[in-house]
C-alpha cells in the first residue's frame, strides 16, 4: 500500500511531505528555467558592468580633480611669479606708482614714489590722504580727477606739490581706474612725473624771451625815432601857434574870451594828442613783468596805429582798418600783443618801401573765427615773401633787410603761442602777403588755462 500510494504517475506532481505539513510543487518546463538562469545572469553581469562603470567614472573623476588641483597650483604659481615680476618692476620704475582709494587714501607707492614725497619709510604714506602733499590751490582739481578716475575715465593733471620735509615741487600724474576681476573699480592707479626742471627751464625761456622782446623793441622804437618826433613834433607846434595866437588876440582886445577860451581848447586838446603819444611810447619801452588782462583787441590796434602811422606817412603807406565791432575781449598781456601788432605792420611798410610799390596799402582785419578765436590780419600790397616755405621767415636771423636782426618775426610767433594762438603767414595769390594770428576770448583763455591744470581725458 505505501508502495502504491508512494508511486509515481506522468503529469502529477510529486507529494511532498514534511512532518504535520504536506504541499506539492507542479513541474517546471525545461524553457522556463533556462530563460530565468538568463536573466539571473544577464542582471548579474548588468550589476558587474555598473559597478565597474562606477569604478572608472571614479577613477576619471579623480583624474579630474587631480589635473584641475595641478591646474590651479600652475595657476598660483604662475600668479605669484608674475606679482614678483611686477613688484619688481614697480620697485625699479623711475617714476612714482601709486594706488589710491575713492576718498585718497595711499594704498601703495613704490620707492621712486617716496623718494619724490622725500618719505623714509612706506608707513609714512600708506593709508595718508593723498592731499596732504597737494598745494592747496590744487586739490580741488584733484579731487575732480579723482572722481573721474572712479566714473571710469583716464586722466592727467599738472599741480604742485609739497614733500615731508616741506620742498615744493611741480608735478603730472597720469591716472586710470583699477579694477577687480568683476570689472569693478577698486583704486585709482597713478603714474606721477617730477616736473620741476622742466617748468624751472620754460621760466627762463620765458624770462630770456621777454628780455630779447624788450631789445627788440627798443630797436624797433629807435628805428621809428624819425616818424615819432615829426607826431610829437605837428601837436607841440599847434600848441605854440595856438598859446601865440591866444596871447596875440588878449593883447589886441582883453575882452576877446570867446576866441581865446577856442584856442585854448585847441591847446589842450594838442597837448593831451602829444601826451597819448608819448605814454604809449613809453608803455612800450617798459620792461615790467607783463601781466594777463580783458582786452578790447580793436582799442589795442587803434592805440598801436597812432605809434605806426606816422611812419606809414613818411612813406606814403595808407592804413585801412576792418575792425569787427562787438568783438568778445581777449585775455592778454596788452605790451607783448602791441609788440607783436607794431612788427607786422612795420613789416609790411619796409617791404612796400623796398620794393618801390605804387599802391602801398596795409588792411587791417578783425573777427571771429570758426573756433570762436579772435583773429587778426595785416595784408599788404607789396610784393610778397620771397621764400617758398611760409614757415622760414619765423626762424630766428632769418630776414630779408640788408640792416634787419631778422628777430621780429620769432619773437612775434613765441609770444602768439605763449597766448595759446597761432601766428602764420598766408601768400597772396596776385601781391603781397598775408599774415594772420589768433587769440583767445577771455572766457576760451579760462577753460584753456583751467585744462592746463586740470585733467586732460583721455
Amino acid at each position: 500500500m505505501g508502495a502504491q500510494g508512494g508511486a509515481c504517475r506522468p503529469g502529477r506532481a510529486a507529494p511532498v511531505t514534511t512532518p504535520g505539513f504536506a504541499w506539492s510543487v507542479p513541474p517546471l518546463p525545461g524553457v522556463l528555467v533556462l530563460g530565468a538562469l538568463l536573466m539571473l545572469g544577464a542582471t548579474v553581469a548588468l550589476l558587474l558592468w555598473r559597478l565597474s562603470s562606477g569604478r572608472h567614472a571614479i577613477d576619471a573623476l579623480q583624474a579630474q580633480l587631480r589635473m584641475a588641483h595641478g591646474a590651479q597650483q600652475s595657476l598660483q604659481e604662475r600668479a605669484t611669479a608674475s606679482e614678483s615680476r611686477l613688484r619688481i618692476l614697480l620697485e625699479s620704475e623711475p617714476e612714482c606708482v601709486k594706488l589710491h582709494t575713492a576718498d585718497g587714501t595711499v594704498l601703495e607707492m613704490n620707492p621712486a614714489g617716496m623718494a619724490m614725497i622725500e618719505a623714509e619709510d612706506l608707513t609714512d604714506v600708506v593709508g595718508r590722504p593723498v592731499y596732504i602733499w597737494i598745494a592747496p590751490e590744487h586739490r580741488a582739481a584733484y579731487a575732480d580727477l579723482t572722481r573721474r578716475v572712479f566714473d571710469g575715465e583716464t586722466g592727467r593733471l599738472e599741480f604742485r606739490a609739497l614733500s615731508l620735509k616741506g620742498n615744493m615741487r611741480w608735478l603730472e600724474t597720469s591716472a586710470a581706474p583699477l579694477r577687480d576681476c568683476h570689472g569693478s573699480i577698486i583704486a585709482l592707479l597713478g603714474v606721477t612725473r617730477d616736473m620741476t626742471e622742466r617748468r624751472q627751464a620754460e621760466e627762463q625761456d620765458r624770462q630770456h624771451l621777454s628780455a630779447l622782446a624788450h631789445v627788440v623793441r627798443t630797436c624797433t622804437m629807435g628805428e621809428m625815432a624819425t616818424g615819432l618826433a615829426h607826431e610829437l613834433n605837428q601837436p607841440l607846434s599847434a600848441i605854440v601857434n595856438y598859446t601865440r595866437g591866444s596871447l596875440r588876440r588878449l593883447r589886441i582886445n582883453p575882452m576877446a574870451s570867446r576866441e581865446v577860451l577856442d584856442s585854448l581848447d585847441q591847446v589842450c586838446q594838442q597837448a593831451e594828442r602829444a601826451a597819448a603819444v608819448i605814454r604809449n611810447l613809453r608803455n612800450l619801452l617798459t620792461k615790467k613783468e607783463p601781466s594777463l588782462t580783458a582786452l578790447d583787441i580793436n582799442e589795442v590796434i587803434s592805440r598801436i596805429s597812432a605809434l605806426v602811422e606816422a611812419d606809414a606817412r613818411q612813406h606814403n603807406v595808407s592804413l585801412m582798418f576792418d575792425l569787427s565791432p562787438a568783438l568778445p575781449r581777449v585775455k592778454a598781456a596788452s605790451i607783448e600783443i602791441e609788440q607783436v601788432l607794431i612788427n607786422l605792420m612795420r613789416n609790411a611798410i619796409e617791404s612796400m618801401v623796398q620794393a618801390a610799390s605804387t599802391c602801398r596799402e596795409i588792411r587791417i582785419t578783425t573777427e571771429c573765427d570758426e573756433d570762436g578765436m579772435v583773429a587778426v590780419t595785416v595784408a599788404d600790397s607789396g610784393p610778397g615773401i620771397s621764400s617758398p616755405d611760409p614757415l622760414e621767415v619765423f626762424q630766428p636771423y632769418f630776414t630779408s633787410k640788408d640792416d634787419g636782426m631778422g628777430m621780429g618775426l620769432p619773437i612775434s610767433r613765441s609770444i602768439i603761442e605763449a597766448h595759446g594762438g597761432r601766428l602764420w603767414l598766408r601768400k597772396n595769390d596776385h601781391e603781397g602777403a598775408t599774415f594772420r594770428f589768433t587769440l583767445h576770448t577771455e572766457r576760451e583763455r579760462g577753460e584753456h588755462d583751467q585744462r592746463t591744470h586740470r585733467i586732460c581725458s583721455g
